[in-house]
């Protein structure tokens, strides 16, 4: 919250992405030469990647402080209840059941609760992402639709699209996709997501995949 307020303070734009520099494997961000080729402090070209990338728990609520909002096709936000924890003798937080809270600590959990209902509100955001997060229990993640993003106001954008992009996807042939999100509709907009993925096959050959997600304005479909 308190690093969502200063993105708001400061007007701000946050999306959910991840920066990879070059030389870096999309795959294994974490590995020891790509690590140090971020710690070389030095400017480095880098590629903004938006397809398969996460934003979850308390980052929604850093990402709704941000005077624009920008959820790239591909990207996903995951939300759960307010995780209860104890910090053991290593200053580990080891999760702890809501069933056995004292009193006293349930009415400071509640009022957790209620100060981050306020910011949510305060943030210009929908109380259904507070609700929504509040009915997923912490150990695990509900991701939210594109009608939910739009409909809580994270990010109603009607269209936008992400660039090319190495396919991060099962080994095999290269492979580079698009992601896009649309609207649809007059009220209420219904949001879908296309994917767009070329494949190098034999030589001189060229695949080309299209899938778009089914909406409640898609006609039934027979098959024969």
């Amino acid at each position: 919250m308190a690093i969502g307020r200063i993105m708001r303070e400061h007007r701000m734009t946050a999306g959910v992405g991840r920066t990879i520099p070059r030389g870096c494997d999309p795959l294994q961000e974490h590995e020891a030469a790509c690590d140090a080729l971020k710690r070389a402090g030095r400017e480095l070209l880098s590629e903004l990647r938006t397809a398969r990338t996460l934003c979850n728990s308390s980052c929604v609520y850093a990402l709704i402080g941000a005077a624009v909002r920008q959820v790239g096709a591909g990207a996903r936000i995951g939300v759960h209840e307010i995780a209860v924890s104890r910090y053991d003798e290593r200053g580990l937080p080891v999760p702890i059941d809501r069933k056995s809270l004292s009193q006293e600590q349930l009415k400071q959990l509640r009022a957790e609760e209620a100060r981050l209902a306020r910011y949510v509100a305060e943030m210009g955001i929908d109380k259904g992402l507070f609700e929504a997060a509040a009915q997923i229990g912490h150990e695990r993640v509900r991701y939210l639709s594109l009608n939910e993003i739009a409909r809580f106001g994270i990010d109603p954008r009607e269209f936008h699209e992400s660039r090319w992009m190495t396919d991060e996807g099962p080994p095999g042939p290269l492979a580079v996709v698009k992601f896009v999100v649309e609207a649809n509709g007059t009220s209420p907009k219904v949001y879908r997501t296309i994917l767009i993925r070329l494949t190098c096959g034999r030589p001189g050959e060229l695949r080309v995949a299209y899938s778009r997600e089914v909406s409640s304005l898609d006609r039934p479909a027979s098959i024969a």
